[in-house]
């Protein structure tokens, strides 16, 4: 907000826009909350009616998740390769996407004034 005289229209505005980013931050990690608090419930209460707040907490999926000789999937070597896969295609995508916006703010091009 711009400093000096404030009026009351500039103030129900700001109050606005600070209540819109919170719903929306809201909206987007209630996902997460959701199978956050799943993954720390009991099956049986998976199953049951939907809780805001696990009655019991349980690290048995985890268990059962990276523990290998329970399941036939390795879910631990499947991460290790995702991660082996996916962080070189992400440094990549920004080390050559930060030196093209470099070329961009620097060099002069054909149309630059167009943008204006």
């Amino acid at each position: 907000m711009i400093k000096g005289k404030t009026t009351r229209g500039s103030v129900i505005t700001e109050i606005m826009t600070y209540f819109g980013l919170i719903a929306a931050m809201l909206v987007v990690l209630f996902p997460f909350y959701v199978a956050i608090i799943t993954s720390v419930k009991d099956v049986l209460e998976v199953r049951g009616p939907f809780t805001w707040w696990p009655h019991t907490f349980t690290t048995t999926a985890y268990k059962l998740m990276f523990d290998a000789n329970e399941l036939d999937i390795n879910y631990l070597r499947a991460l290790i390769n995702t991660l082996t896969i996916a962080v070189p295609i992400v440094l990549f995508g920004c080390l050559s996407s930060s030196m093209s916006a470099y070329i961009f703010a620097k060099q002069e091009f054909l149309g630059l004034e167009l943008s204006n």
